[in-house]
């Protein structure tokens, strides 16, 4: 990125494997960008450089020796394991998330529910107050929103 200072007396080089703007770049660091996409001996061949083909010689060695083999698995696996931990720390953190966010719903939906139910139960009791005193059943329902039918059960 052109511009970016990180004030650390480091010069840094962005190399991209898939770049399209070859203007300015040599053939050989082309070729060897081709070689770390798809590193194997057609590549190599085809890239007509000295370098190119030493370099996939050398990775031949270290494919083929056994060492390396299991010092590379051991990292593989070391790798998938923090992945694991990582993953499962990460469902954990989102369960807790989740929990709070679902109590918080459940407690505002109840405090709602509560209120529409105790506001219905004060109308009944103001309903059947009413209704004691001998007021009309429809003007009782006109001034509580109570239904005849709910207020003649109380």
């Amino acid at each position: 990125m052109p511009g970016l200072g990180l004030c650390d007396g480091v010069t840094r080089i962005f190399l991209n494997t898939r770049g399209s703007n070859a203007e300015g770049v040599s053939d050989e660091l082309i070729s060897l960008l081709r070689y770390f996409e798809h590193s194997t001996e057609a590549t190599a061949e085809s890239s007509g450089s000295d370098k190119v083909l030493r370099l996939h010689e050398k990775v031949e060695k270290l494919r083929e020796s056994e060492e390396i083999g299991v010092k590379f698995m051991n990292a593989w696996e070391e790798k998938l394991l923090d992945r694991q931990d990582g993953y499962e720390e990460g469902l954990q953190v989102g369960q807790a998330e989740g929990e709070k966010r679902g109590i918080k719903k459940g407690i505002a939906e109840g405090e709602k529910r509560g209120r529409e139910t105790g506001i219905v139960e004060g109308e009944k009791r103001v309903a059947a107050k009413l209704k004691a005193s001998g007021m009309a059943t429809g003007e009782i329902s006109r001034m509580t929103g109570l239904s005849e039918t709910e207020i003649e059960k109380l």
